[in-house]
């Protein structure tokens, strides 16, 4: 809409020159927040990606990859570990290289009985730890 100022020149262009400005303002501060998260706390350095489940059977071995994903500068090698196994099953602890993009994490399932239990992959770089569940189903083992 066009209005005329009090000399009778149109004052509309004007109105939508400054509308426009600020529209690419507020859609420029949409663009950084989605871009750069909310500015509520320090950014994350790496990110952590397991199968949400894995299963074998009683007496085997069961393996998985780990990834982890690192924003550009970021070094250093990942300890990766797990808890919550059921008795009678181990893993050990592995490091991710620093570079590399993951590792393969093996469970022996030795007498663990059959069942279901969830897991929690921890990953540490230097300070900084993400962790991701995993559930694992244990299944009878097959007779002989």
């Amino acid at each position: 809409m066009f209005r005329k100022d009090g000399q009778g020149k149109s004052s509309g262009s004007r109105g939508l020159s400054i509308g426009m400005r600020w529209l690419a303002l507020g859609l420029a501060a949409v663009f950084l927040l989605a871009a750069c998260g909310t500015g509520g706390g320090a950014p994350q350095t790496f990110q952590l990606s397991v199968p949400e489940a894995v299963s074998g059977p009683q007496g085997c071995n069961v393996s998985f990859q780990t990834y982890i994903t690192r924003p550009p500068g970021t070094t250093g090698p990942v300890t990766v570990s797990i808890t919550g196994l059921p008795a009678g099953a181990v893993a050990d602890t592995f490091t991710i290289p620093a570079g590399a993009g993951g590792g393969t994490l093996t469970l022996r399932l030795g007498t663990a009985a059959p069942g279901t239990a969830n897991l929690t992959v921890t990953a540490t770089l230097g300070s900084e730890t993400r962790t991701g569940t995993v559930r694992l189903t244990v299944q009878a083992a097959s007779p002989d």
